[in-house]
């Protein structure tokens, strides 16, 4: 380990500073990128990402130079890959911008699903290569209440696991991202407005108001797609009923017309499937 430790603080001197701010940057990733993302989240060039490959600090496959040097896959060994969040965890700002932008791509990416064929088969393409990514950065947008991100990506992450056939990673997925929106809901606990109240503690209830709001609603949403998983993917109605009424409570609270149609609509396909 100490070997190691040596042979890459020895490869790290030998970059660039630039290069090493790009490294750093790109440590955000899990299994592999392409050019489009690094240029995105860790605002790399390709010259960076080349000079990189030649010291070994970084592979690329899948490619062909020779017509399109940026096509490919980029991949960092995971030793390197955790050296270089290291030295990124040392600038705290340039960290969260970081992986703020990287939680941003990846669920834009999700929440591109268009249901026409041939878009389909892109998409579910581009998710598969990127799993790793959109399963890190679905969870530092949960972690990070990054709701305006993760709402339309929710419909389009369930899609995808369904379009590979793995209902029960998707049933999984959906019950981690439940507990934890829960957890966040109930940890707040929403002070009694006072006789007297300044207009900074007005404006900070209203911000916390709407914040618990877009919690629920998002709690829906994935309550939502946990019924449609359950129902018509692993047959559980009982399990169905139970995210289905549960949802309906929240969106009828929150007056979200499209989650009341939608728990309704899992409601009856239960009714339709137990005759």
């Amino acid at each position: 380990q100490r070997s190691a430790q040596a042979v890459l603080f020895t490869a790290w001197s030998l970059l660039t500073l630039r290069e090493a701010e790009t490294l750093a940057r790109c440590a955000v990733f899990h299994g592999g990128f392409t050019l489009a993302a690094a240029q995105s989240i860790a605002s790399a060039t390709l010259a960076e990402l080349e000079a990189c490959c030649r010291k070994s600090l970084l592979q690329q496959s899948s490619a062909a130079p020779a017509v399109d040097p940026g096509a490919g896959r980029y991949r960092m060994h995971e030793l390197v890959r955790q050296f270089a969040a290291v030295q990124l965890a040392r600038q705290n700002a340039v960290a969260q911008q970081t992986y703020d932008r990287h939680a941003t791509y990846y669920t834009n990416l999700v929440a591109s699903w268009q249901p026409a064929e041939e878009a389909e088969r892109r998409f579910c393409a581009a998710v598969q290569a990127d799993l790793s990514n959109v399963e890190t950065a679905w969870a530092w947008a949960l972690a990070a209440d990054q709701i305006a991100q993760l709402l339309p990506a929710v419909e389009g992450l369930v899609e995808f696991y369904e379009m590979v056939g793995n209902f029960h990673a998707a049933a999984a997925h959906l019950q981690r991202s439940i507990a934890m929106v829960r957890d966040k809901i109930a940890a707040v606990q929403v002070a009694q407005p006072s006789t007297s109240v300044g207009r900074a503690d007005n404006i900070g209830r209203g911000n916390d108001l709407m914040l618990a709001q877009s919690r629920q609603r998002l709690l829906a949403a994935l309550l939502v797609q946990l019924g449609y998983v359950n129902s018509i993917g692993l047959a559980q109605q009982a399990e169905t009923t139970a995210a289905a009424t549960e949802a309906l409570a929240l969106a009828e609270g929150l007056n979200d017309t499209i989650q009341i149609v939608r728990s309704y609509h899992l409601l009856s396909a239960v009714a339709y499937a137990e005759s």
